[in-house]
């Protein structure tokens, strides 16, 4: 690794920087100088990936081998950060992509000087002199658009394309609240819906995906073709 980041002496008064825990202070460091200064691709498990600049591909695994911690203290740290707003984690099947937010505001050449409290933690604030506001907009950016591109993931399964502004609110809504990896969760909702319309779940293509979403449907018990025919037996 060769080059250099900025670290502002303000570093000194945000609240990661602790001598009782310097071992986090020197973890969020290492996240900062590990995030790509220019955008780039990789090649992980023989697929190109995609890295912008201000993230990093590391997963937990990788993370606590370098900071020799265990795996669940590496994901309370990530959270505890993602929760400050300090970085957005995007999870996949194959990796965890790392943005660290606001990036830009503290490592671009043009502010090479004056950012204060925001520069150590990447979150919203401004310089000691009140003259540059650094905001959280970065963030909130990275992750409204995970949170479309899995919400066309989910419009194109298979149902019945209908009231896509209802069905988008409930979505968003419903993936604000997981804590896991959304891409994850969204396949699973794809699967669950191509396995119900395979099944000829009776009555499943006509539903519109708001009813699926608000009445939490992927939690109901897969009823088959076969399943419908025994119990329409049953009533005649």
């Amino acid at each position: 690794m060769s080059g250099w980041i900025k670290l502002h002496r303000s570093i000194v008064s945000h609240w990661m920087y602790s001598f009782d825990e310097p071992d986090k202070t020197l973890a969020w460091i290492d996240l900062v100088l590990h995030a790509n200064h220019a955008p780039c691709d990789v090649m992980i498990k023989g697929q190109k990936v995609h890295v912008k600049r201000g993230e990093q591909i590391r997963s937990e695994v990788t993370l606590s081998e370098a900071w020799k911690w265990s795996r669940g203290k590496v994901r309370r740290f990530l959270l505890m950060l993602e929760k400050n707003e300090m970085i957005v984690q995007q999870k996949t099947y194959l990796t965890t992509h790392i943005s660290i937010c606001n990036y830009d505001n503290y490592q671009a050449k043009e502010i090479a000087q004056g950012i204060a409290g925001s520069t150590a933690g990447g979150t919203g604030g401004s310089t000691t002199d009140g003259h540059v506001t650094v905001h959280k907009q970065e963030c909130k950016n990275v992750r409204m658009e995970e949170l479309n591109t899995m919400f066309e993931l989910f419009w194109n399964a298979g149902m019945r394309k209908t009231g896509k502004k209802t069905a988008q609110k409930k979505f968003m809504s419903l993936a604000s609240k997981k804590n896991g990896s959304l891409e994850l969760w969204t396949n699973n909702l794809v699967v669950d819906i191509r396995d119900r319309l395979a099944s000829g779940q009776l009555g499943f293509d006509q539903m519109h995906p708001s009813t699926y979403l608000n009445g939490e449907r992927w939690e109901d018990e897969l009823i088959t073709e076969n399943n419908n025919e025994q119990t329409q037996d049953y009533l005649i």
